[in-house]
């Protein structure tokens, strides 16, 4: 995560609760956070991509925000330079925002996914159908609320596992 421990950041979030299911079950998984919270994908690619790349990486999850048209180029510039160790999600956000957000574009992510290897988890129709949608946006408009976290929190797990193809006994 880009933003893990930084201003906004609390134990209560979806990548601070991954790792620390990992750090309880398989503490050989190291995790390591860049900088800052509500980055865009083209200032993460300008600013700290060769902090995430001095990590060299096993996998590097990209919870990232789309604000501008020049953020797709970036994110498949990310995903190439991981040479595909990446996972990233087609949404971050349901619901009203008052942050100035793009819809990610479903067809574009499939494709940067597709041509770099990276993986793509798709969460955007769930969030926005989700029965607990109302209690995910924080009363600022701009922070999701421990509902969303923990929505979150699983479908990062699931595509975890899925990516380790860990079967019944198998550590992911």
């Amino acid at each position: 995560s880009f933003a893990s421990h930084v201003h906004w950041s609390s134990h209560g979030t979806f990548p601070v609760i991954i790792e620390e299911v990992f750090r309880k079950h398989n503490p050989a998984v190291k995790f390591e956070s860049v900088n800052e919270g509500g980055m865009s994908t083209s200032r993460a690619l300008e600013r700290y991509m060769h902090d995430v790349e001095a990590l060299s990486p096993g996998l590097t999850i990209i919870v990232l925000a789309f604000k501008e048209e020049k953020d797709y180029p970036a994110l498949e510039e990310i995903c190439r330079r991981l040479n595909g160790r990446a996972l990233f999600f087609d949404a971050l956000a349901a619901g009203a925002h008052n942050l100035p957000l793009l819809r990610p574009d479903a067809a574009k992510l499939r494709r940067i996914a597709d041509d770099t290897g990276a993986s793509l988890v798709k969460v955007a129709d769930m969030l926005d159908n989700h029965p607990l949608l109302p209690t995910f946006m924080s009363l600022d408009g701009i922070h999701m609320m421990p509902p969303y976290h923990k929505v979150m929190g699983v479908e990062l797990a699931k595509a975890l596992v899925g990516l380790c193809g860990a079967k019944p006994g198998r550590r992911a």
